[in-house]
């Protein structure tokens, strides 16, 4: 149309209308794109609370796992305690060991973990004297990590005994942990 030109209302009127058409259309469009997004954004957030809801049942299920270990470990050293410094010496260790151990499965993704990587934490022993008096060796093993902890403090155990009664209570004394995979019939790790 040009200015000042004379048109007909009903020309008008059909002008205004298929405008206003196009424009409803463009903003309902619109709108069924902003629900369907509105939509998957609702399905995300309900598949996050629901991933939320089975990690924390998966962390309730792994701290009373860890509290019963706790108790067990606690229990284990009452009994073997001469007094209250050694029994809290001894749970200390025990505690820190867990602690190391639970720090490197969740490094792992509590997936698996080398025989060697597990073996050198669990001996943590930090004193430079005592690395020279180890000796370890052994086939590249990945370990589940359902096994991985208690391997772990049974190993740290074993070189507690031989810190404190064995081979490496003397200036002398070495000690040397081999590990290798028998398969007789199955597969069995074996540790000298």
């Amino acid at each position: 149309l040009q200015s000042g030109a004379e048109v007909s209302w009903r020309h008008t009127g059909v002008v205004e209308i298929d405008a206003i058409a196009r424009t409803l259309t463009e903003v309902d469009e619109r709108l069924k794109l902003k629900r369907q997004r509105l939509s998957e954004v609702t399905e995300q957030i309900h598949a996050a609370e629901e991933h939320r809801r089975a990690m924390n049942l998966e962390l309730h299920h792994r701290v009373n796992n860890a509290l019963a270990m706790i108790q067990g470990i606690a229990n284990i050293t009452a009994r073997s305690a001469t007094d209250i410094v050694s029994f809290r010496s001894n749970l200390s260790d025990r505690i820190q060991c867990v602690s190391r151990i639970s720090t490197l499965l969740v490094s792992k993704s509590w997936s698996t973990i080398p025989v060697r990587e597990l073996a050198e934490t669990a001996l943590a022993y930090g004193d430079p004297e005592l690395e020279g008096r180890i000796d370890m060796g052994g086939e590249n093993i990945d370990l589940r990590s359902q096994i991985s902890l208690a391997l772990g403090m049974t190993l740290h155990e074993l070189f507690t005994n031989a810190l404190h009664h064995g081979a490496l209570s003397n200036a002398t004394g070495r000690i040397t942990l081999n590990w290798f995979v028998e398969n007789n019939p199955s597969p069995k790790l074996t540790l000298i």
